[in-house]
């Protein structure tokens, strides 16, 4: 499921690659900021700046060398020896720091936001044409307001679903690896230390996709109930208050919206639960790190002071990201069971389709004809068996019969809105199934028997026939 709603993603891998390309300017320049404000900090109170000396560093490990690259490169770029200047320095550079890191975010954010909106633009067109090629009888069997709540609700949820995917999996563990990265190259000793708290989040993530998994579809289904209670009363207006049912209808209703309730607060209890136990942790883990660590400090024996600090910094600024990745799985579980409902619809093929060469038929000449037609519905017997006759051009024919007869149903069958079960249709000897979809209805003007009114201008419903062809 997810390498299929992948494919809709490929027109716009462009723009994919213009947000994670600044996405990754955000993490770096985020990094940039907190090595060069604990620089800053210390160099304010005195204390022993990574930076200072302004000598080259040299240093054998790999941690240790990337601690010497990026020393050296801040000394080379921003350090001239005279500590007001320098000062003055590092405060222009963490305006420019903090301009650039806006100014990707927002970047990102803009592209992102034109995937997201350009794959929810190609799923709803999609599932509207798909919707157009179905036979009648899906829409006989299938709700309404399940359909609408399909292209709107469901397709929704997968735009909520990518949004928080691509911040929180893609944006956010980057931040986490920047800022874990300044951490290892301070102390990986003191990194370890305050690892220890991951496997308790990672099993609560575990525990909470369990039960997302097992709500989120209950909840799509919920609301499309919900939405086919309003659908219904609504175009029922009058039989409902004809009646008196209005209490009878309301209460179906509040039982709808009482079951996607509960769901919901289901959903959410889990969703909101893992960010604020694990941002706990994490802070409970810092600040054992804070004391022990601190009181190293204090006795000469850990860091110096400026890494110390920097480590710090760099940890606490790990616990957002960190919380938002703990919770985006609950996000991704609810769009999947979004998507199975949106596939599970693209997936339904219809039973009435045009042949792989149909034949245009410029004009009616001669007769239609019935020939043995027999037609069952999906849900019961058969509403027509047998039934032939000839309705030659020119001639007024009435079909007349009580309620259920098959009247409507043997216009269906000249529109080519169902195929018989067995017998043929045919106009001028052509079966209709052999004839395109266009050819055949350009042939057919329909008045039905309900009033039905598109929500447009006057001039464009009553033109809509001439329109339509």
């Amino acid at each position: 499921m997810i390498r299929r709603l992948f494919k809709y993603f490929i027109p716009f891998r462009n723009y994919l690659v213009a947000s994670l390309f600044f996405v990754l300017l955000y993490a770096i320049v985020s990094a940039a900021l907190v090595y060069l404000g604990t620089n800053l900090i210390s160099a304010l109170f005195g204390a022993d700046s990574l930076l200072a000396g302004g000598q080259t560093v040299v240093a054998e490990d790999l941690i240790g060398s990337v601690k010497a690259w990026a020393t050296n490169l801040v000394q080379s770029l921003l350090l001239t020896g005279d500590k007001s200047q320098d000062l003055f320095n590092l405060c222009l550079a963490l305006v420019v720091l903090a301009l650039a890191k806006n100014l990707f975010f927002f970047l990102q954010g803009f592209f992102a936001a034109y995937v997201e909106q350009g794959v929810t633009k190609r799923l709803r067109d999609q599932i509207y044409v798909h919707l157009q090629k179905l036979s009648l009888q899906y829409f006989h069997r299938s709700r309404t307001g399940n359909l609408i709540s399909i292209a709107v609700s469901d397709v929704l949820k997968i735009h909520e679903t990518f949004n928080n995917a691509f911040n929180h999996l893609v944006r956010d563990p980057l931040l986490i690896a920047v800022y874990l990265g300044i951490m290892l190259m301070v102390s990986w000793q003191a990194t370890l230390f305050a690892a220890a708290v991951f496997p308790i989040i990672l099993l609560l993530i575990y525990r909470a996709s369990l039960v997302v998994r097992r709500h989120s579809k209950g909840a799509q289904e919920a609301l499309g109930d919900l939405s086919s209670s309003l659908e219904e009363s609504i175009n029922n207006v009058r039989i409902v208050r004809a009646y008196s049912a209005e209490p009878h209808e309301f209460k179906k209703f509040s039982g709808r919206t009482s079951e996607y309730f509960r769901t919901m607060i289901s959903i959410n209890r889990v969703r909101l639960l893992p960010g604020p136990i694990n941002e706990v942790l994490g802070v409970a883990a810092a600040a054992a790190l804070l004391w022990y660590g601190g009181r190293m400090v204090l006795a000469e024996q850990f860091l110096a002071p400026a890494d110390f600090l920097l480590f710090l910094f760099a940890m606490f600024s790990i616990i957002n990201p960190a919380k938002a990745v703990s919770s985006v799985n609950v996000r991704i579980f609810e769009g999947l069971a979004a998507a199975k409902r949106i596939f599970d619809l693209l997936d339904v093929k219809p039973t009435v389709v045009e042949t792989t060469q149909p034949v245009g038929l410029p004009q009616f000449e001669r007769e239609i004809r019935y020939d043995n037609v027999s037609f069952r519905y999906d849900t019961g017997d058969l509403v027509l068996r047998d039934v032939s006759f000839t309705v030659a051009k020119g001639e007024i024919v009435a079909l007349v019969g009580p309620s259920g007869a098959g009247k409507s149903t043997l216009v269906d069958l000249l529109c080519r809105f169902h195929d018989p079960a067995s017998g043929t249709v045919s106009i001028a000897g052509h079966d209709l199934r052999e004839l395109s979809f266009n050819s055949l209805r350009g042939l057919l003007g329909m008045v039905t028997q309900e009033t039905i009114l598109f929500n447009d201008t006057v001039a464009a419903t009553t033109a809509y026939p001439a329109g339509a062809k």
